[in-house]
């Protein structure tokens, strides 16, 4: 079952935001959708809508097989060094974290 949804990005957030703003049980739901959406009647929104759930459910009940990654930092993008060289910290310098703490350098004795 899929839908002739020819939508861009936008279309999709705005898609989102009206399900959202426009929830199970509001009347007219679909065509308040639409109006928000250029060149969509308030079918293709229900029937976007329903491929979605449709999607879902194959994904849930098993028949859909998920990608398999050789490594899981590949399949989220973590391969190319982006990540920070120390998770849980933040740094607001321009040291790039090479600044030490007060508390880390030795006193000499006598100093408080």
């Amino acid at each position: 079952m899929k839908a002739a949804w020819r939508g861009d990005v936008q279309e999709d957030k705005i898609f989102e935001k009206g399900l959202v703003q426009f929830r199970n049980g509001v009347d007219d739901r679909w065509r308040k959708i639409a109006d928000y959406l250029h060149d969509k009647s308030a079918n293709d929104v229900r029937a976007h809508y329903e491929a979605l759930l449709y999607d879902i459910s194959e994904i849930d009940s098993g028949w859909v097989q998920l990608p398999c990654y050789s490594d899981e930092s590949e399949a989220l993008g973590w391969d190319d060094g982006t990540l920070p060289k120390n998770p849980g910290r933040i740094s607001f310098g321009s040291q790039g974290g090479t600044r030490t703490r007060q508390s880390d350098v030795e006193r000499k004795k006598g100093i408080p």
